[in-house]
């Protein structure tokens, strides 16, 4: 289907053309994203062909997702109608965004590439004190033994006939027959810790790259939904009478009232962990700014003459709200999006560090910290590399926010 048929969708030409293309293309490349990497696939093709149901549905959401934000005008700014005036041009002169869109994708590509950049099995338990809270660039040494099996050694020294070995300030040897082959390369081989070892023995660098997925997974699709919510809420709220109005802000305000840690650490202590309860109850209360954002944009707007034409031409109040009204909430939208990924991103570190948030042997940066503390004075690498890491991301995405926000306020 062409572009040109596309547009006869109801709808279709209010989203991806004048003010909104901009926000739907960047919206529909953030989801597409969120569905493409959360399956972590190493090839897209069998997932499209002959994946199990879920991974095809989600592979082909994404790439009609991506194909949607193709269609998308991006030489339309947000508050403005008229095309041809440079979106993205304008949105670079700021050198804010540039700096941390930049930061934004690295780090979703980073998480794209996670598998095929991980040096070592982020699960492997090292073999003893040889391979503990190792320190950056640390290398370990691996005997091969004729019987099978390896060794794990902090040094090596071949002496004749007989090969001593260093584990933790231990020496030890063995004989040389003992070990695979004739020459050092058959019994020898080295592996790097570049950013060291934790307490485990598990490399660091390859559990902070398996740790991308699921943190900025969690954040952004949790992220995602609590807008989504936010929207559907604050849509029913600013058209509905008084009285459905009313109801439903004072629900806001009572969710509101509470503090959003203190709920999310009530309702996972009730429910089993798991990365899927996890997200939903961070989208489930995160949801009230985003109601109120589109609540006080529908209030603002409902009274517009474009929305008593469409009245007067016999559109009703659900076709009113999709059609007219929510399309001009999409930019607000969109910038509280990106400032509460980094939120949220937050909240999850918290309570995988207090135990409640990303279950084991799933890796995220708030349990790779938590894992730190029994030796945090001695290994402080295990908590400094992960928590850069989450401060990174949080900075980026809130600073991409704050900039958008200050672009759509100047337009």
């Amino acid at each position: 289907m062409t572009r040109r048929g596309l547009t006869r969708l109801p709808g279709f030409r209010a989203w991806t053309s004048g003010r909104h293309g901009l926000a739907l293309s960047l919206a529909a490349l953030a989801v597409s994203q969120v569905l493409l990497w959360t399956w972590r696939w190493e090839m897209l093709a069998p997932a499209l062909i002959s994946g199990p149901l879920p991974q095809s549905l989600a592979a082909w959401t994404s790439l009609a997702l991506l194909g949607l934000a193709l269609l998308g005008d991006r030489n339309a700014v947000p508050g403005r109608d008229a095309p041809g005036t440079g979106s993205w041009r304008h949105l670079t002169r700021d050198p804010m965004i540039c700096v941390s869109l930049v930061a934004s994708c690295g780090y979703l590509v980073m998480a794209l590439l996670a598998p095929a950049l991980m040096p070592q099995d982020p699960n492997r338990i090292g073999d003893g004190a040889a391979t503990q809270n190792l320190p950056p660039g640390a290398a370990v040494h691996l005997l091969l033994r004729r019987q099978g099996g390896t060794i794990a050694a902090n040094a090596v020294d071949l002496q004749g006939d007989t090969v001593r070995f260093r584990r933790g300030g231990s020496w030890s040897s063995l004989p040389r027959a003992d070990l695979r082959g004739t020459l050092p390369d058959d019994w020898h081989r080295v592996r790097y810790h570049w950013l060291g070892t934790d307490h485990l023995g598990r490399d660091l660098l390859s559990r902070m790259l398996a740790a991308a997925p699921v943190s900025l997974g969690i954040g952004m699709t949790a992220a995602l939904l609590a807008v989504l919510l936010g929207a559907l809420v604050g849509g029913v709220a600013g058209m509905a009478g008084r009285r459905v109005d009313a109801l439903l802000m004072r629900i806001t305000d009572m969710f509101l009232a509470f503090p959003r840690l203190f709920l999310v650490l009530l309702v996972l202590a009730v429910i089993p962990g798991s990365l899927a309860a996890a997200t939903l109850v961070l989208a489930a209360t995160g949801w009230m700014a985003p109601a109120r954002l589109v609540r006080a944009q529908i209030l603002s707007l409902r009274e517009e003459p474009f929305v008593h034409a469409a009245r007067a031409a016999g559109r009703g109040r659900t076709g009113i709200l999709v059609r007219h009204l929510l399309p001009h909430a999409a930019a607000p939208l969109l910038v509280a999006a990106s400032l509460r990924i980094g939120e949220t991103m937050l909240v999850e570190a918290g309570l995988s560090y207090l135990g409640l948030g990303v279950p084991l042997p799933h890796a995220s940066w708030g349990n790779i910290i938590a894992g730190a503390r029994p030796a945090l004075a001695q290994a402080w690498w295990v908590a400094a590399f992960p928590g850069m890491m989450l401060t990174g991301a949080v900075l980026s995405f809130n600073l991409l926010g704050d900039g958008l926000r200050r672009v759509m306020a100047r337009r």
